[in-house]
């Protein structure tokens, strides 16, 4: 063996007594996955951070609850029922044939919902005798001892025949769709009126801090599209679509839940900005352009 080799192999000798002494061997998967891990959650760590940072930043703000506002000022809280008797009322009423439709539109056979029936025109009956203690003019209470009788004489028809089909169904409801879009009128401008005058209240409170203000709107999934609350806020403030000065919230109903929203959409404007220069870019999947590109190569259910 040359000089060379012998020095070669004392050298790897030394490298691997040394490796072993020390303990050292190769991560393992699970290792290298637990510190990706550990990343990942440093970013997240950093992310909640930044957005706490824009969440402080965002007074003055007002959380718009399907029957509530609330008004966040630094550590002040205000909040006023936007729903009163008259909405709660016309509500109520219009909920009449549409609770009929719920029991009958899958169950023709009376027979099999007669108890059920005879339970909810007791429980009509007595609702329709207390309308008059309710703040309606006298034309409105007629107009909706109008609606409860139809739905009662409906109730004695079903009742009667004990089986009611599809078209007789759909006769019923739509004979009451003008009454029950009137009602809808009357229970939003309840409501709108009450909203209105609240915030003309709390504008005049705020002065010129009521020119940063920003709405959160609490809803459910269905009302979404042009939602009564969305439509007056648009219109007070001018803007033509959600996402800058007014959000929309799904599914969630809590002042936190608001405000992390708040902050996430303010926060992720300017990571949008800096990334992709188009401050809407976050709001759509960061995976969507990804995905449609994959789909497109790759047609569901084809195996291509």
């Amino acid at each position: 063996m040359n000089t060379n080799s012998k020095k070669n192999g004392w050298c790897l000798s030394i490298l691997l007594t040394a490796m072993l002494c020390t303990g050292w061997q190769k991560p393992s998967a699970a290792e290298e996955q637990s510190q990706l891990s550990a990343l990942n959650n440093k970013f997240r760590e950093f992310y909640a951070a930044a957005r706490s940072h824009e969440i402080e930043a965002s007074n003055p703000l007002i959380l718009c609850y399907a029957d509530r506002l609330v008004l966040l000022n630094g550590s002040q809280r205000e909040e006023v029922a936007n729903i009163k008797d008259r909405y709660t009322t016309f509500k109520t009423v219009a909920h009449i044939p549409l609770a009929l439709y719920c029991l009958l539109y899958k169950e023709p056979n009376i027979e099999l919902s007669r108890q059920k029936l005879l339970d909810f025109k007791a429980l009509v009956e007595k609702a329709r005798s207390e309308l008059k203690d309710h703040d309606l003019s006298m034309k409105e209470l007629d107009r909706q001892y109008k609606m409860v009788d139809a739905c009662l004489s409906f109730i004695d028809k079903a009742l009667a025949q004990k089986e009611i089909s599809a078209k007789e169904l759909q006769e019923f409801t739509r004979s009451l769709r003008s009454d029950i879009l009137q009602n809808a009128y009357l229970a939003v401008s309840s409501q709108l009126a009450i909203i209105d005058q609240t915030v003309g209240n709390w504008r005049q409170k705020l002065g010129k801090d009521f020119d940063k203000i920003k709405i959160v709107i609490v809803g459910g999934h269905m009302p979404r599209l042009r939602n009564s609350n969305f439509q007056y806020f648009c219109r007070l403030l001018k803007e033509k679509e959600e996402g800058n000065r007014i959000i929309y919230m799904e599914g969630l109903n809590s002042d936190s839940d608001a405000l992390n929203l708040l902050g996430t959409h303010i926060l992720d404007e300017g990571v949008a900005v800096s990334f992709f220069s188009d401050k809407w870019r976050m709001h759509r999947d960061l995976l969507s352009d990804g995905a449609a590109q994959y789909l497109k190569e790759h047609p569901p259910l084809t195996g291509k």
